[in-house]
């Protein structure tokens, strides 16, 4: 497989083709994912040396929740999505090291209607951005 722009449409283009894998396959990649997430990453997008840095760097717990849920919605070929941001400064985030955030957030939707039943839909959405301090 092609590694892929660490960007939104190359996250896209990485899940379509992961998708379309048979089942065993994809349950391959998604074992892998929880096993080594970052070596999983790695394998899958192109990064700067500098987000390589990063992702070497990050907490070992925010590192085993990611590959927990990237995991599981990559086995349930559930959609994913990265979102970049860049912010201006709330008070919450005014000191200077707090400049990189990456947040996770797993979104579950359920939904009743007579003729539908009861559906529920879910989601995995990195948010990676800079929040900058206002002058």
């Amino acid at each position: 497989m092609e590694k892929q722009d660490f960007s939104e449409a190359g996250v896209q283009l990485l899940l379509d083709q992961l998708y379309a894998l048979p089942n065993n396959q994809l349950e391959a990649e998604a074992l892998a994912a929880l096993s080594d997430v970052s070596a999983w990453l790695k394998a899958h997008f192109l990064f700067s040396s500098s987000q390589e840095e990063f992702l070497d760097g990050m907490s070992p717990v925010f590192l085993q929740e990611a590959a927990t849920q990237i995991s599981y919605f990559i086995a349930g070929r559930l959609p994913i999505s990265l979102v970049r941001f860049t912010s201006s400064a709330s008070t919450e985030f005014q000191a200077k090291d707090r400049g990189k955030l990456v947040d996770l957030d797993r979104q579950r939707v359920t939904t009743y209607s007579p003729t539908l039943g009861t559906v529920t839909f879910e989601s995995l959405i990195f948010s990676i951005g800079h929040y900058q301090e206002m002058n």
